[in-house]
């Protein structure tokens, strides 16, 4: 069999295509965020949530890199990963329709454990598809082009992620149940685009040799490079605008998220302009640096709003260069063949950081009060140095030893 080789051009319509299903997992994933508190809240399960987003990170780092590795063996066996993304969008689905006509009748309380189960089904299902389906962005694109090619995706996560207040108001008057079927039709219609221009015989189904052999120390630097990027990601889009917004507290939190994300939505262009020309590892870095500097101007002493504003701005401009350079950069550790394995390791990182930073929210070490300000200032650059330092340690270590 023949070895997965770099094509000479994008194939913008197969990357369109993913971006379609990965743009109906994002909105699922809302409607989740949104409905799944409130639903364990009413049942009874005053303190689950916390705990089940601790666990959803914990299945990520441990089900991501088995999933990932798992797509690469259905490429080898299969020639295709088509397969087991259809399982997991399908399962996913099915979940969503379910919990929608379980929430219409009264749940015995002894039934009520049906539904984390079932919201941990569904989490564990989401780890099943999306993973793999960004790894079909090596694929469907030459390794140089990756960043050009991930611009669709650095701007449909952006731009998606910025109407989140507004979509979750929408979804949030419509009521949990037909939330959820609106997020299985989603789906439904997100999978249908992307096998629409996924013809059968041709991209995503084409033989390979058997998945490379993969060292020790590429494993490690995956999963330390997702750690700290993922540490960052959920410091500037979970814990950053708490604090703006108790500095300008006329702003809400999620507008200020949201702003974050529209900024890196309209940097994504110019961004894959610098990494086709300088690289994706210095686009990485120029980012973590830019983040280091937003951290580090929370603990100026002032209450000037167009300081806040400025550094708002920065942290979307260095949000969007960490986007628009991770997936490219997480593609070219690994080969071709072994492009599950690639984001199964770094989205496996990612996954550990969003459990540290659940488990600190959780712990009440990190507190978003006028109190604790200062505590979650200091405690907020910290973790950014440190994680930063790790990713820059990744960044800067040689995938093979001499």
């Amino acid at each position: 069999m023949e070895l997965e080789r770099d094509r000479p051009f994008i194939l913008w319509r197969q990357v369109w295509g993913l971006a379609a299903l990965l743009s109906a997992a994002m909105l699922s994933w809302m409607i989740y965020s949104l409905y799944q508190p409130k639903i364990l809240h009413n049942l009874g399960f005053i303190n689950l949530a916390v705990w089940l987003s601790i666990l959803q990170g914990l299945l990520g780092a441990l089900l991501e890199p088995i999933v990932g590795g798992l797509a690469d063996r259905f490429q080898y066996r299969l020639g295709s990963r088509l397969p087991l993304i259809t399982a997991g969008v399908t399962l996913t689905g099915l979940i969503f329709v379910g919990t929608a006509l379980l929430l219409q009748w009264t749940i015995p309380t002894e039934l009520r454990w049906l539904v984390p189960i079932l919201m941990t089904l569904w989490v564990m299902s989401m780890i099943v598809f999306r993973g793999p389906v960004v790894g079909l962005l090596r694929q469907a694109a030459p390794l140089a082009q990756l960043p050009q090619a991930n611009v669709v995706l650095t701007m449909v996560f952006g731009l998606i992620g910025a109407a989140a207040p507004l979509l979750t108001n929408l979804l949030n008057h419509f009521g949990a149940s037909i939330a959820f079927v609106t997020g299985a039709i989603a789906l439904t219609l997100g999978a249908t685009i992307f096998y629409k221009v996924t013809p059968s015989g041709t991209l995503f189904s084409e033989p390979t040799s058997a998945p490379s052999p993969v060292s020790r120390r590429q494993i490690v630097l995956l999963l330390s490079l997702g750690f700290g990027v993922g540490l960052i990601i959920n410091l500037l889009l979970r814990s950053f605008p708490q604090i703006l917004h108790l500095q300008i507290p006329n702003i809400n939190a999620d507008w200020l998220t949201t702003l974050i994300l529209f900024v890196s939505a309209l940097v994504a262009i110019p961004m894959a302009a610098f990494a086709a020309k300088l690289g994706v590892k210095p686009l990485m870095r120029l980012g973590l640096g830019i983040t280091l500097i937003c951290f580090a101007g929370l603990q100026i002493p002032t209450t000037s709003p167009c300081f806040f504003a400025a550094i708002a701005l920065l942290a979307g401009i260095a949000f969007g260069m960490i986007f628009e350079s991770q997936i490219p950069l997480a593609l070219s550790y690994l080969p071709a063949n072994r492009s599950g394995l690639s984001t199964g390791l770094y989205f496996g990182g990612i996954g550990a950081a969003t459990t540290v930073q659940s488990i600190l929210l959780q712990q009440e070490i990190l507190k978003f009060s006028p109190d604790a300000l200062s505590n979650a200032i200091d405690l907020e650059f910290h973790l950014a140095l440190t994680a930063i330092a790790l990713a820059f340690l990744s960044l800067s270590t040689p995938l093979r030893s001499r």
